[in-house]
């Protein structure tokens, strides 16, 4: 397979230019980690691009998603208003 000749190429080249095994996985670890956290960071926008999209509508908001009733059951008992 040409997938496996490549990473066996890869690997190669990695242990002529010094890396170890340590310091490739710590690479890999780094790498899957910071793609985890974009992830993450991308779907912190969801509810607010919901939010503009209903226009601040919150009985449209809680009927659409269960996940929105428990936010709004949240900031009622904190006594916060749910804006932008």
């Amino acid at each position: 397979m040409k997938i496996s000749r490549d990473i066996s190429v890869l690997i190669k080249n990695a242990l002529l230019m010094g890396f170890s095994f340590r310091n490739g996985v710590s690479l890999f670890l780094l790498s899957l980690g910071s793609t985890f956290m974009e992830i993450f960071g991308v779907t912190m926008f969801l509810p607010i691009f919901q939010f503009i999209r209903l226009k601040g509508d919150i009985q449209a908001l809680s009927s659409e998603s269960n996940t929105w009733e428990y936010v709004i059951t949240f900031f009622n008992f904190m006594g916060i208003e749910i804006t932008l």
